[in-house]
């Protein structure tokens, strides 16, 4: 994106793209991750470094909105029962990169493939700390994109069971935080934090700890 280009942005999104993309902002990663991790007596009960040879894959985080009388929106997804990993969990739009792709490509064609979005519709907004997900062993780099509005959705049957917005002043709700115990493989039992923002699936895992980054960014912004 261009300067010229990021000025046709609404205000709120121009804040965004240039706090993303100043080489002298630090991301705040961890601090913003461990809002959201599942924890056993106050710790992670996952080893979240990754591998040497763990596989890269990337998420778009869509903001969707003009800001002005109307409140920004973020697009989810909630992955088909079937799936075999993070099946039937609340995720952005992505999967994994395909040869010779970069992130902000793999993104792109994932949010097309699984819900329609075209990518030449959304306008890249910046990068946020990539987080390792043990269970898929994958590195997940969120990729921020913005457009103003989004037509009719055309969903994948085989990946995705729903589609759905969420509004940002939701998210950044207090009172949609919540946690409760979490019975895991193995006999584990953790307390796991969660965004309660649809009707029956609570928000956690990979996700809520990616939208714990990207909410602490905006809150600055």
């Amino acid at each position: 994106m261009t300067e010229s280009q990021k000025y046709n942005l609404p205000r709120k999104v121009q804040d965004l793209f240039g706090k993303l993309n100043d080489p002298q902002f630090r991301l705040p990663s961890i601090q913003s991750h461990i809002k959201m991790t599942p924890t056993i007596r106050g710790k992670s009960f996952k080893n979240m470094s990754p591998p040497k040879h763990a596989r890269q894959s990337a998420v778009m985080i869509l903001v969707i909105g003009t800001g002005g009388q109307s409140d920004f929106e973020i697009l989810f997804t909630l992955r088909h029962s079937q799936m075999r990993s993070h099946s039937g969990q609340i995720s952005f739009p992505g999967g994994r990169l395909d040869g010779g792709e970069t992130h902000t490509q793999a993104a792109l064609r994932e949010t097309h493939e699984e819900v329609g979005v075209a990518g030449d519709s959304i306008k890249i907004i910046g990068q946020i700390s990539p987080i390792y997900i043990p269970p898929s062993k994958s590195i997940l780099h969120p990729i921020v994109g913005y457009t103003s509005e989004l037509n009719e959705l055309i969903l994948s049957e085989s990946e995705v069971a729903e589609a759905f917005t969420v509004k940002i002043s939701d998210l950044q709700n207090p009172e949609k935080r919540k946690r409760k115990p979490w019975d895991f493989s193995g006999g584990i039992r953790a307390d796991v934090p969660y965004f309660d923002v649809h009707q029956s699936v609570p928000l956690w895992g990979a996700t809520a700890i990616i939208l714990s980054e990207f909410l602490d960014i905006l809150d600055d912004c």
